[in-house]
């Protein structure tokens, strides 16, 4: 019935607009299709003394007051979760059950998808129902957002995400350990827990300097002479939580992880032990390990090209023409020089490439100067025919990172990835959290604890029994199961352990190969002594 319809549209918007705002609120169209599509009738009893403002004394509404219950239902049942509801009932349906009446919300999905895109007749949800005073960290999938990246720190979890310490000190400490984020996509909201491993902000001070602060303190002292967030940062999902909103991967960055696993692929297959730090790679290691193994250039060392147009990258060539290179990269930037090479500048800053202003040049480091140079394929040798080559080739059809790929020795891979746009959510809800029975120690204690898997009943048998990692203290030469020696406090080594030799290794089995030969493992079992 039309204007059965009509009252579903007309209701939720009342509710939200005169009794308390829902966490999601269709749009008309979304409303009108679920109205005419869904197989049941979602109904329920007055909760309110307003009545909807139309589409009163149907006869098969029983009420004219506005009913609470029907609109959560509805929109934040139905609707807002219409995409984790989808692929419960699709696997349901391949399992044998007999279900029917729900594949209507495949199409609507698509008519959701729309409006969180930010088309021109809708507006993404975390923006249209801003508060006032609450702060938008990043506008829908604009570029110098939170960077999209996969993982679980030790503090994340199911809608709990991870930034950087720096993208807190950054933004004034708004963004704080337990601050509630609604985001664009792929979950609602999500609660912020911190991660020291994830890329932080790159900001651009006041005097045109670019820097990537490398802790807490630089990035609290930076804060004042700040202009502009470049970059905000990473933020951290866990893979469940896009698998569970039914959400499509999304476009992973390249990252110390992806470079990690394709270094110990290729060092299995020539049979190569490998053992480094992903994080602390210097620029000559990066290189020769690229060179060695034919993998990508090492994320430290890659710039975000993809964010960049033609024109900045060809007024950057022209600019580069002008510079000197003398184990650092001089650019010249008097007055002229500023109003010529504006965007060759802006290229050099949306590249996050880390610079400084002195004495009217800008001065790229060593390191800087010699990864960049890297990235376009540029020695001494051949440092004007190559410039010219590379702005002749910008003329082309082929997009930034392809014509770069082109000139440089190395693979050079997209740092940017996808963007995410975020906003304050709700600031009172960061609070603590209590599990039901408020646990105090997680540890496994196995069949050792009971039923309950009790810590005490488990310290009365006096043993545990079961999966432990394997660490190494090489200053105290002993065994332990801590990633920090409980002895001496420094940090351990991890083993591996392959079972068909039964014996510990750093890496490879040398007869049975590595983890992604499916051989060792990162852990074995073993009896753990917790009594006295």
């Amino acid at each position: 019935d039309a204007k059965e319809i009509k009252t579903y549209i007309t209701e939720n918007y009342d509710y939200h607009e005169r009794v308390t705002n829902l966490q999601y609120l269709p749009t008309e169209e979304e409303l009108e299709f679920l109205a005419k599509n869904i197989p049941i009738q979602i109904a329920g009893d007055p909760t309110e003394d307003k009545e909807v403002s139309n589409y009163k004394d149907l006869p098969r509404v029983e009420t004219n007051c506005i009913r609470g219950g029907m609109c959560l239902i509805f929109s934040e049942g139905l609707a807002q979760k219409a995409q984790k509801g989808f692929r419960l009932y699709t696997a349901l349906k391949a399992k044998g059950f007999q279900i029917t009446g729900y594949d209507f919300l495949d199409e609507y999905i698509k008519l959701h998808k729309k409006r969180e895109k930010g088309s021109a007749d809708a507006s993404p949800t975390y923006i249209k129902d801003l508060v006032a005073g609450r702060p938008v960290y990043s506008h829908p999938s604009r570029s110098g957002g939170f960077r999209f990246r996969y993982g679980r720190s030790r503090t994340s979890g199911f809608s709990a995400t991870s930034i950087s310490p720096l993208t807190m000190a950054i933004s004034n400490n708004f963004l704080s350990n337990g601050t509630q984020l609604k985001v664009e996509k792929p979950t609602k909201g999500c609660a912020v827990t911190v991660c020291d491993s994830v890329d932080g902000p790159i900001v651009k001070l006041i005097d045109g300097s670019v820097i990537k602060p490398k802790t807490f303190a630089e990035a609290k002292k930076l804060y004042p002479q700040i202009q502009e967030i470049i970059y905000l940062g990473d933020i951290l999902f866990s893979l469940g939580d896009v698998v569970n909103r039914n959400y499509e991967l999304l476009k992973s960055p390249y990252v110390e992880e992806w470079w990690e696993l394709e270094l110990k692929r290729e060092a299995e297959k020539t049979k190569d032990s490998i053992n480094i730090n992903r994080a602390e790679v210097d620029f000559d290691k990066a290189t020769f390990l690229s060179e060695k193994f034919k993998i990508p250039l090492h994320p430290s060392y890659i710039y975000y090209w993809t964010q960049i147009t033609k024109e900045q990258l060809v007024s950057l060539m022209e600019w580069l023409k002008l510079s000197t290179f003398d184990n650092v990269l001089l650019f010249p930037y008097d007055s002229p020089s500023k109003e010529t090479f504006s965007k060759g500048k802006r290229a050099l800053e949306l590249l996050g490439i880390e610079h400084t202003i002195n004495e009217n040049r800008v001065v790229l480091d060593p390191v800087y100067s010699k990864a960049f140079l890297a990235n376009l394929g540029i020695t001494k040798e051949n440092f004007s025919d190559r410039i010219e080559e590379i702005i002749e080739k910008s003329k082309s059809d082929l997009d930034i990172l392809s014509i770069i790929n082109l000139f440089s020795r190395y693979k050079i891979k997209d740092k940017a990835g996808t963007w995410i746009g975020a906003r304050m959510g709700r600031p009172e809800k960061a609070k603590l959290r209590k599990l039901i029975g408020s646990p105090h120690v997680l540890f496994p204690v196995g069949e050792e604890g009971g039923r309950l898997r009790s810590f005490q009943a488990a310290s009365e048998n006096g043993k545990i029994e079961s999966d432990f990692p394997i660490y190494h203290c090489d200053q105290c030469q002993k065994e332990t199961i801590y990633f920090v020696c409980e002895t001496c406090g420094t940090q351990t080594k991890k083993l591996m352990y392959c079972p068909d030799c039964e014996r510990m290794v750093q890496e490879v089995c040398p007869v049975h190969g590595g983890i992604l030969a499916g051989k060792v493992k990162p852990y074995m079992k073993k009896r753990i002594e917790i009594k006295g």
